[in-house]
């Protein structure tokens, strides 16, 4: 296994990828996209000041025309956003 690929089994897992199929909403169209799980907040910036990571994401900036990494806070799933659609329409008239 690389180094990098080691270690960053302590910062994060992959807990869903898939592959690009079409833009519903907006310009962007990308090759592979991931969701990765942090253990904490900790743990993603160790990762982010770890030098064997600084290094390694020159390589991966260089290599890709564009890339993301969003930090997100978990939320209560359901099924619409907040309930705000069920409750629209829900409303007489």
């Amino acid at each position: 296994m690389r180094p990098m690929a080691a270690r960053a089994r302590r910062y994060f897992r992959i807990i869903w990828r898939g592959r690009f199929e079409l833009t519903l909403i907006g310009p962007e169209t990308w090759d592979e996209c991931f969701i990765a799980e942090y253990p904490s907040v900790a743990a993603f910036v160790a990762m982010i000041r770890d030098p064997l990571y600084r290094e390694a994401v020159k390589h991966r900036q260089a290599a890709v025309l564009d890339s993301r990494l969003i930090r997100l806070a978990p939320a209560v799933a359901g099924a619409t956003f907040g309930g705000s659609l069920l409750a629209a329409a829900e409303q007489p008239g």
